[in-house]
């Protein structure tokens, strides 16, 4: 896992010792955002090439309030893929969708090299899977104008039918629609196959049991969740994949039950366990 530079350390440590200059540009107000476009999406000519020594303290700033330290050497990463910042506009199931990133990173950072080896995952490539799992997503899933009449069943993308089972695999728009443009930009940062591959079957690999065991036991997974995140959407889940695939779908999978939990969801007066009868447990 790479570490992060000098001058990124230092902008770290200053934001973390409160010496983040919110008035650098000579103490007059920020444009407005700025950064998303009409559909939601990152698009940098929105962004001044000054505003950037700004954005970054702020970001660390803001990002230091929350974090697990285990992650603090990987925050100059986040920030170099200037995609991610759109994500911070979405909110889905009621999750800012960046948010869900960072706590998808400190699951990952969380896990045993040990186990990676064991695995044979470097954890370069499992932070770069989870730094671009759903660096595509745009308003189509933002709960503030999402359309239920929308959702229909597709296919997928044919630049993604190479891979084991996408071909065939259920496929739902506007759903997965982040999975191709996820895919696109991550081959734009010049990740590897196995990353690659990752990032297009998250929401479609099989997990095995082995995998499943492994992280279960890394993260203290009891056994009613992995068996939650075992049986879920078994004819989705249903493509051969790399272990890489399968960590990144275990970590998302692990996201989306915790937010359930932590939100209290609570239907017709009793608890609702089960993930298939409310849009609230659909993993997207």
């Amino acid at each position: 896992m790479t570490p992060v530079p000098a001058e990124a350390a230092k902008s770290i440590n200053d934001a973390a010792e409160g010496r983040c200059d919110l008035n650098y540009f000579g103490g007059g107000p920020m444009e407005e955002g700025a950064s998303n476009n009409s559909e939601g999406k990152y698009e940098k000519s929105g962004v001044l090439k000054s505003e950037y020594p700004y954005r970054r303290e702020l970001f660390y700033k803001t990002l230091l309030e929350v974090l697990n330290p285990k992650i603090v050497a990987y925050l100059e990463r986040l920030y170099q893929v200037e995609e991610l910042l759109s994500l911070s506009g979405i909110i889905s199931v009621g999750e800012n969708q960046l948010h869900h990133v960072i706590r998808m990173l400190e699951m990952a950072a969380s896990i045993p090299d040990s186990v990676l080896e064991v695995l044979k995952i470097t954890g370069e490539e499992l932070i770069a899977g989870v730094i671009f799992h759903d660096v595509g997503k745009g308003k189509e899933v933002d709960d503030r104008i999402f359309e239920a009449s929308l959702v229909q069943k597709s296919r997928a993308p044919a630049y993604l039918r190479h891979y084991p089972g996408m071909n065939w695999a259920e496929w739902t728009v506007p759903f997965h629609n982040h999975i191709g443009e996820s895919h696109q930009t991550a081959k734009k940062y010049h990740c590897s196959q196995k990353v690659l591959e990752a990032v297009a079957l998250h929401h479609h690999v099989k997990i095995r049991p082995r995998t499943m065991n492994l992280i279960g036991d890394a993260l203290n997974i009891s056994k009613i969740v992995r068996l939650d995140i075992f049986h879920y959407k078994p004819a989705q889940y249903a493509a051969p994949g790399s272990n890489l695939a399968q960590v990144i779908a275990i970590l998302d999978q692990m996201c989306a039950i915790e937010k359930k939990w932590f939100s209290g969801v609570f239907r017709a007066g009793t608890w609702n366990r089960s993930r298939s009868n409310m849009r609230w447990f659909v993993i997207w």
